[in-house]
């Protein structure tokens, strides 16, 4: 069954017990890394002052078409490595996440909304082609709103 949302923020993609999360990364179809740990982060450039922000990626500027993915308590070690940043993709590339444990029920958090969805294998992520304009009553340019949220208090 395929579902197709949309996120305003981020989609977050982790295991629903607390056992160790087994995901393979695959960037435009070829793989990339085979993450071990809590989760991943797939955050949008409006996104990436919350959540992402809070797991120490990088703030992009919302007029950046791309998304960026953030590691959850990731686990590296002797045996077992990881990326260990985030990385932004940009708009012209597709993010798989296919489940190696599928046994594992997986829980997929769309703008801190947990979905109801059962049997997940894979998980395909693209930059939507949908744009949101948001309303401003007066020119708050973006990076002073960084400025004030985390720096100024």
């Amino acid at each position: 069954v395929n579902k197709q949302v949309l996120a305003l923020n981020e989609v977050v993609v982790k295991s629903k017990t607390l056992s160790t999360f087994v995901l393979d990364v695959h960037i435009n179809e070829h793989h990339f890394e085979t993450f071990r740990g809590d989760g991943l982060l797939v955050s949008t450039p409006t996104g990436s002052t919350a959540y992402n922000h809070a797991v120490d990626g990088s703030i992009l500027h919302p007029s950046i078409e791309a998304m960026q993915v953030a590691e959850l308590a990731a686990i590296n070690n002797n045996a077992f490595r990881t990326l260990g940043r985030s990385f932004i993709l940009p708009k012209h590339h597709t993010l798989d996440l296919v489940v190696k444990n599928p046994e594992k029920d997986v829980l997929i958090g769309v703008d801190g909304v947990e979905l109801d969805l059962e049997g997940i294998h894979k998980i395909h992520v693209t930059v939507a082609e949908q744009k949101i304009r948001f309303v401003r009553y007066r020119p708050f340019p973006f990076w002073n709103r960084v400025k004030d949220k985390f720096m100024d208090s």
